[in-house]
């Protein structure tokens, strides 16, 4: 114990020289845990080419011992293979290398900094697509060895760590569950759902323990091709959930196996032809609901535009306009790939091919009162391309539009509108459209073709009444409208596309309502086939989900007879789903459908414009 005086003498000396002596002593462990946290930074020591098998071999200073270490992605024109080790450091300086083996051309190693990502950045650009998409990459120790470059049958030494050669088997042979515990043990994802709903697996873990869905590994096997993802530190809560899950006639799944690969690992295997298409997302933030679906929109490498450059997220601004909206930009190191999805009050800027780091951003609430958050998430797993979200407020009646900013390639600008200004209202200035245009509007079914069913209504009946509106509204903007029916009567599909074709008009619209065995989905879809119909399709879908209120459920890639066989723009409108009780009732009312129609027309015209424009430049 100190005695009184003692501790009134040092309290003095303290008030003399203490002030200095205890900043050195904050400063000097504030400095050693920063220290600290540099030491336990991965720094990335160089890339070099493995001469016994010809892998690319990504030295690092430390094992990376998760997949969530590293991330990949493929890019076209040129054809590259793109790995990013997020918040790593560069050891060596950056070097581009030319490699004449295994169809490599060029391996550049850099360090891409900004505000918004860090990471150290390895990309192999390669001769084809073919060897592209046979690339994979998985961590060996303290190396991220990505291989797949030579296709020799036999495998060759490697100076790699030896790895044994016994593979263990893809998913047990006997029952995958039968030497797993009854109850999942603490500190492990309890999976205690996995069903094929919709386009999309779900597997959904245990709500009321704190762990949540972790990705392991993801790889490619071929003969025949299968996807494979293991879930770290999972274990499937009932024997019932393991096996083949049903799925029905698809192209591009032939089968869905679940099993306990071991006592940590779940795993599961996609029989697909085109693995590479599948993406993993988990719609919570909290990570308890995994979902993997294929890119329905086909957004794969043959659809990106020439020398299509990786970049990342540098910078995020938020500005108040005179008219009561929003200007948000987002500038990235190189011009951006995008969509934009809305659904209800979330506005979506998928980017397809910018990185940035997850998190939230900050911005003014005061200020913008109308936006509720702003975040930034990945893409989809193990991929560094990310997503931009905006949340706005409940009662926020705002329209968004994207759009490429005319005075920096490489910005994004998203207008925030107030709907009143753009929303159409009877008697209300109308765009005209900016030429004599003419447009064939199809009401789909008709006759003894009633389309979908429910309570009473046919969807032959509702698709006639928003084709007649269609018709007024497209009018009432000068454009000239041919209708493939105006009655009930029925036209074979062939009959559809020869009115069309004979006509020959600058666009065709035809209108549809959806259903599903599932009562829950509900929203608005338009679709195109053709790529000169993609235009149309954006234009016209972006004023619909803006102005109708239903949720976005995207703009999609399909077959459709009357769009596919149609040789000018054309897309098919679906502009809800009679299958939901609530949306049924909205797309029965006059309200509902004079605004389908207007924001139909009114993409219409915008479509027009922008041709205008185009043809003018």
């Amino acid at each position: 114990m100190i005695p009184l005086h003692s501790a009134v003498s040092l309290s003095r000396s303290l008030s003399r020289r203490g002030l200095s002596a205890c900043l050195l002593i904050v400063l000097a462990w504030g400095f050693a845990s920063l220290a600290g946290a540099w030491a336990e930074a991965i720094r990335v020591l160089g890339a070099s080419i493995d001469p016994a098998n010809g892998a690319l071999v990504i030295q690092c200073s430390q094992p990376l011992t998760s997949y969530n270490q590293f991330t990949t992605l493929k890019l076209a024109s040129p054809y590259r293979f793109v790995v990013d080790l997020p918040d790593a450091r560069l050891s060596a300086p950056a070097s581009t290398q030319t490699v004449r083996r295994g169809g490599i051309q060029t391996v550049q190693t850099s360090q891409n900094r900004s505000p918004f990502y860090s990471a150290v950045r390895v990309v192999v650009t390669v001769d084809s697509n073919e060897i592209l998409t046979r690339l994979q990459a998985q961590t060996d120790g303290k190396a991220l060895v990505v291989s797949g470059f030579d296709t020799a049958p036999e495998p060759v030494a490697s100076t790699l760590p030896a790895r044994s050669s016994q593979q263990p088997p893809l998913l047990p042979a006997s029952s995958p569950l039968a030497d797993a515990p009854a109850a999942v043990p603490a500190g492990q994802t309890a999976i205690t759902d996995v069903f094929y709903r919709d386009g999309q697996l779900y597997l959904i873990s245990d709500p009321t323990r704190p762990e949540h869905i972790v990705v392991k590994n993801r790889f490619k096997l071929s003969d025949p091709q299968r996807l494979v993802i293991d879930l770290n530190q999972a274990a499937l809560s009932s024997r019932d959930l393991a096996g083949a899950i049903h799925l029905p006639p698809n192209a591009l799944l032939k089968s869905i196996r679940v099993g306990q690969f071991d006592a940590q690992t779940v795993r599961l295997v996609m029989e697909t032809p085109a693995p590479d298409r599948f993406q993993l997302a988990f719609p919570g933030s909290d990570q308890r609901t995994m979902t993997l679906s294929a890119n329905l929109d086909d957004r794969d490498m043959r659809q990106l535009p020439k020398e299509t450059a990786m970049g990342a997220l540098e910078r995020i601004t938020l500005d108040a306009d005179a008219q009561g909206g929003a200007r948000l930009r987002l500038i990235a190191s190189a011009p951006a790939m995008y969509r934009m999805l809305r659904r209800g009050d979330r506005v979506q800027l998928e980017l397809l091919n910018i990185a940035a780091r997850p998190g939230e951003v900050g911005f003014d609430r005061a200020r913008f009162p109308q936006i509720e958050r702003m975040r930034v998430e990945p893409l989809s797993v193990g991929q560094p391309n990310s997503k931009f979200i905006l949340t706005l407020d409940k009662d926020a009646k705002w329209e968004a539009v994207v759009q490429p900013d005319a005075a920096d390639s490489r910005a994004l600008t998203l207008l925030l509108a107030p709907a009143s200004q753009v929303a159409y209202k009877p008697g209300g200035p109308l765009v005209k459209a900016p030429f004599a245009a003419r447009v064939v509007v199809d009401a789909g079914h008709g006759g003894k073709d009633q389309g979908a069913a429910r309570e009473g209504f046919l969807e032959k009946d509702l698709n006639l009444r928003v084709a007649l509106k269609l018709r007024r509204a497209l009018e009432a903007r000068g454009v000239k409208v041919s209708m493939t029916r105006d009655s009930d009567t029925f036209l074979e599909l062939r009959q559809i596309t020869e009115i069309s074709n004979r006509i020959s008009p600058d666009v065709f619209v035809s209108v549809h309502h959806n259903a599903s065995v599932n009562p829950s989905i509900y929203g608005l879809e338009t679709y195109y086939y053709t790529p000169q119909s993609r235009l149309l399709a954006d234009k016209v879908h972006q004023k619909l989900v803006n102005q109708v209120g239903a949720p976005d459920r995207g703009v999609r890639k399909a077959m459709f007879y009357v769009i596919h066989h149609t040789q000018i723009p054309a897309i098919l409108c679906e502009v809800g789903y009679v299958s939901n009780p609530q949306e049924l009732r909205d797309v029965a009312s006059d309200a509902r459908q004079e605004a389908e129609a207007n924001a139909i027309a009114d993409g219409v015209v915008a479509y027009l414009q922008s041709r205008l424009a185009a043809d003018a430049r």
